[in-house]
């Protein structure tokens, strides 16, 4: 074996050294090559995220979902995915929180105003069919007694039973009169609530 000179050794470990160096330069695109790739695919994911945000909204309140909608297109206008920074990543995940944080609150809101209507209109709608109720167990006992006036005027003389009769019909309109007027009242309080309601 023969033994190397000096300059010669030199040479071969200069080689030597620059190989490494071309190794570890590979080595590096390669990782960095990754690290883009990585990169593209949480834009990507960003993106969808956002999509899918506003694709799958429920729309509680036009007014409300077309605040939330803006600001969802706002975010997306910022995502570039070829040149979003990893401070940028937090930024956006941060106004997406907002974005949702702000919508939940909002929609609770109109939930709960929804729920409050839906509860007064129950109310009014007991009071109402309550009111309807009243009104027909009045109607039957007048119309009962009138019946047992009837009745009672049968036993009696011709006289007696003419002006019965028309006595009865006079007070037997007057409630039939009353009876309209109540049923008038009730469906324009019905109205007047649905109308309320819209």
């Amino acid at each position: 074996m023969p033994i190397l000179s000096v300059p010669a050794a030199a040479n071969d470990f200069r080689a030597t050294r620059r190989l490494i160096d071309v190794v570890s330069i590979a080595s590096t695109i390669r990782s960095l090559d990754r690290l883009e790739t990585l990169v593209e695919s949480l834009s990507e994911c960003c993106l969808g995220l956002i999509r899918d945000s506003r694709q799958y909204t429920v729309e509680i309140d036009p007014a409300t979902s077309l605040k939330y909608y803006t600001r969802l297109d706002n975010i997306l206008g910022r995502v570039d995915r070829n040149s979003l920074p990893a401070a940028d990543h937090r930024q956006i995940r941060s106004r997406l929180r907002g974005a949702l944080r702000d919508y939940k609150r909002e929609a609770e809101r109109v939930l709960a105003e929804l729920r409050n209507q839906l509860e007064d209109t129950a109310m009014a709608l007991t009071e109402l069919t309550t009111g309807l109720a009243m009104g027909s167990e009045n109607q039957k006992r007048t119309l009962k007694t009138e019946i047992g006036t009837l009745r009672s005027l049968a036993r009696g003389d011709d006289d007696a039973i003419r002006t019965g009769i028309i006595a009865v019909a006079s007070r037997l309109e007057f409630a039939m009169e009353d009876l309209n007027r109540q049923n008038q009242l009730r469906v324009t309080q019905l109205c007047s609530e649905i109308r309320a309601r819209r």
